[in-house]
């Protein structure tokens, strides 16, 4: 791939991201929190299973730039649904301090995932796998898929019954 595709898929994911802010804030402020999580975590798992995995080209790779800041790009959007729905079950929860300690876990994500990624990077191609799952980039979509999917372990709460 030439040396502009990967600035543009940031630029992509970025551009995508100011849309997927509105579209989960409208979702959050029409549904319920867990089905906004809901769609915005089916998004991001299609999105880097789907797309990322299969790309061999450069508008597969942009497509999942695009569907990828759609869905994961808005998702600290739901946050304030998350507080909201939690402030209904106890009144004297304090949801900035909620909003607080969700902006915390996302810090700690973001340093933490650094060097996992860095180590996953050099497992190097996975020998026999199809696509973009063969390249040195495999297990790093394998893993980003699954952090993502644990991203929808937020909707058992509604089901479960604690939201």
């Amino acid at each position: 791939m030439p040396s502009f595709s990967g600035p543009l898929a940031i630029c992509l994911i970025n551009v995508a991201a100011c849309a997927g802010y509105i579209l989960q804030g409208q979702l959050v402020d029409r549904y319920h929190v867990t089905t906004a999580i809901f769609v915005s975590v089916a998004g991001s798992v299609i999105s880097i299973f789907l797309f990322w995995g299969f790309a061999t080209s450069q508008p597969m790779l942009y497509i999942f730039a695009l569907i990828w800041g759609l869905t994961g790009g808005g998702f600290t959007a739901n946050w304030a649904g998350c507080a909201s729905a939690l402030k209904t079950s106890s009144n004297s929860l304090d949801t900035s301090m909620v909003i607080s300690l969700m902006c915390v876990g996302k810090g700690i994500g973001s340093v933490v995932t650094g060097p996992i990624s860095e180590q996953l990077l050099q497992v190097g191609p996975w020998r026999g796998a199809p696509f973009a799952y063969g390249s040195q980039y495999g297990a790093l979509i394998v893993f980003t898929g699954a952090t993502a999917m644990l991203g929808g372990t937020a909707c058992l709460g509604r089901v479960l019954k604690l939201l």
